[in-house]
């Protein structure tokens, strides 16, 4: 008997191997392929970053090139927005129109996941046939019932009805039809056909939590990876502080944490010498430190990427240093306690202060502070504020390392505030690219005299197209194509569209818009998500999450 074909996915990651490799939802979504037995996937990724070479090359770990047109499917795995405008460039460098609509039967059925077009598809909506909306763990499997047709001649066509029918978090973009009013705002997203659902639910893995469900371990990352020499495991999904900002903390909610016994179990099981703990705030699994210890008994070191200020103990530390972990991030988001207010930080100068003393008595070579900047409703004197908390910070390592006579190192990063679907801040806009810049020179002025600090920025003109990205509709996509042929020269894509940009970049949108992700219900409700953005213009707070007992956003059935 002729055994059946499988289906052959192509699983791209839009992006180097060095990056693709240390992301782990790319990762889960290999390997919820590779055991399926009707499937035969192949990781592939960017051969040269973005940018650096005029010809876009795909390769797969091994340094092998593959023909897209030879695979059944071409899956996209997209966790940072930016990353969308190389995808167009892929699929012309292999000669697949980068438009659904101008595919033929022949062609690969382009498929797009990851959290970034779970929030907000319509962006880069033109190019793709079929959206899988949510996380891998609850969506793959079945649409992999329904793909498998395709590898057996079924035609596209059939198969993406079929999936749009019937599986809630399936979205194909074609069968929905957008309506515009006078002034170019979106009025509606509708489906073509009246057995189509009117709202697209993404999926949940709803056994995070379960004592027989084991957490996601990566692979051993090559040396040239982000985190060389070690592997990922994930603790947990989503985030109870409710920072108003944070896509993470909004689209995976409710918050789970993977059952202590089956971390415990799985690390065991682990190979690599040194494991990359991740988790959305790691500091607050409620046993953080029996598995730090349990690592430390089996003789392995590990990392954290982020600590909370007000959560740092001295075990915490001491476990830290024991893996060898010098060099600490806390991320404060805004220097003055107004801010940190209206993003619901629950976080105080004094906390902040009394966390950078323990680390400075904790012997930490480096510092890394995050801000965020161009927040909402900021002014000069919010920033000079991040000047004046830097410098103290500075002051107060001196000080209290002085016996020591080592002085650890600060370096500050800061990012530009950028909007987020979901978000109780997606109605705020984001500042213009100018007073970025002024501000940035502002903070540069006022800490180059500062010994001892780095400080970085992110480029305002990547932070305008990431905002573009996240909060533009299927008009857009015109946007992505011009952006790729004038090499993102704003000032000529500003000019050559009868949209400007500016139109979803620094727009002050109304709270009854209808916004491009509102076809999505992912269980928050909007009037909690309006009531937080309200508290946030008052610089009030809102309590963290309390996970199976309050209904305030919806996502929990009390």
């Amino acid at each position: 008997m002729k055994k059946a074909p499988r289906l052959r996915i192509a699983l791209i990651y839009p992006n180097t191997q060095a990056v693709g490799q240390a992301n782990l939802g790319a990762w889960i979504v290999y390997k919820i392929l590779e055991r399926n037995p009707k499937v035969e996937v192949f990781r592939l990724f960017l051969e040269h970053p973005p940018g650096t070479k005029p010809v876009i090359t795909l390769s797969d770990p091994d340094g092998k090139r593959w023909d897209l047109n030879t695979f059944h499917i071409v899956a996209f795995s997209v966790s940072f927005e930016n990353d969308l405008i190389n995808i167009p460039l892929i699929l012309s460098s292999h000669g697949i129109p980068v438009r659904s609509q101008e595919r033929e039967a022949f062609h690969p059925l382009i498929l797009m996941g990851g959290v970034v077009p779970s929030s907000n598809p319509e962006p880069i909506a033109p190019l793709v046939d079929l959206f899988l909306l949510g996380e891998a763990e609850g969506s793959l499997d079945d649409a992999l019932e329904y793909l498998i047709e395709l590898a057996q001649g079924s035609p596209k066509e059939q198969v993406l009805s079929s999936i749009q029918s019937g599986l809630p978090y399936a979205y194909v973009p074609r069968y929905y039809l957008p309506s515009y009013g006078t002034s170019h705002q979106l009025l509606n997203l509708s489906p073509s056909m009246a057995h189509f659902p009117t709202k697209i639910k993404p999926s949940k893995h709803t056994y995070i939590g379960s004592k027989e469900v084991s957490p996601w371990i990566g692979e051993i990352l090559p040396k040239d990876s982000v985190f060389a020499q070690k592997s990922l495991m994930e603790l947990g999904r989503g985030c109870k502080r409710g920072c108003r900002f944070c896509l993470a903390g909004y689209v995976y909610r409710p918050p789970r944490w993977y059952h202590r016994d089956a971390i415990l179990r799985s690390l065991g099981e682990v190979k690599a010498d040194t494991l990359g703990l991740l988790a959305p705030c790691i500091m607050d699994m409620p046993y953080l430190l029996d598995v730090l210890r349990y690592l430390k008994e089996m003789g392995k070191t590990f990392t954290i990427s982020s600590l909370r200020a007000d959560a740092i103990t001295e075990e915490l530390l001491e476990l830290l240093k024991w893996a060898n972990q010098r060099t600490v991030t806390i991320a404060l988001e805004a220097g003055s306690a107004r801010l940190r207010k209206l993003i619901n930080k629950h976080l105080t100068t004094q906390k902040i202060i009394e966390s950078v003393e323990l680390l400075a008595r904790g012997g930490f070579y480096s510092i890394k502070l995050y801000f965020i900047l161009g927040l909402p409703t900021e002014e000069t004197e919010d920033v000079e504020e991040i000047i004046s908390i830097v410098k103290k910070i500075r002051h107060i390592i001196i000080k209290t390392m002085a016996p020591s006579k080592r002085v650890a190192k600060i370096v500050v990063n800061f990012s530009c505030f950028v909007p987020k679907p979901f978000t109780p801040l997606q109605w705020s806009p984001m500042v213009d690219i100018k007073t970025l810049k002024n501000r940035q020179k502002m903070i540069q002025k006022g800490l180059s005299k500062e010994g001892g600090i780095t400080v970085t920025f992110d480029t305002p003109k990547w932070a305008y197209i990431q905002c573009l990205l996240s909060q533009g509709d299927r008009r857009v996509f015109e946007m992505i194509e011009l952006g790729n042929a004038c090499n993102w020269d704003l000032n000529k894509l500003q000019s050559n569209h009868i949209l400007n940009p500016n139109f979803f970049v620094t727009h002050q949108k109304a709270t009854d818009e209808f916004l491009p992700w509102d076809f999505i219900d992912n269980g928050i409700n909007k009037a909690y998500l309006i009531r937080e953005y309200e508290l946030a213009m008052e610089n009030l707070e809102s309590p963290a999450c309390n996970v199976g007992v309050c209904e305030r956003c919806g996502v929990c059935e009390v």
